[in-house]
């Protein structure tokens, strides 16, 4: 990892807000320590899981509202559906 990706991935780590990754698949890739600490979930352990799973109470609760879905899908940009 150069130096810049050091960077961003220390400011993302000292964030006070949650930040979490997940790829198309929903598989949680990234989570800082917010997000750890929100989730309750240690980090190692919650890698190995679904963002739902995770954050979401489980696929039933959140497949109406998923952004990632809706997303990947194409059917929103991110912020606007």
């Amino acid at each position: 990892m150069g130096k810049n990706g050091r960077i961003h991935r220390d400011i993302l780590e000292n964030l006070h807000d949650a930040v979490y990754v997940c790829d198309s698949h929903l598989n949680l890739i990234y989570m800082n320590s917010a997000a750890e600490q929100l989730s309750g979930w240690d980090r190692e352990e919650a890698l190995t899981k679904k963002c739902y799973e995770v954050f979401g109470g489980g696929k039933q609760h959140c497949q109406k509202q998923c952004r990632v879905e809706k997303i990947f899908s194409g059917e929103c940009d991110g912020f606007r559906f």
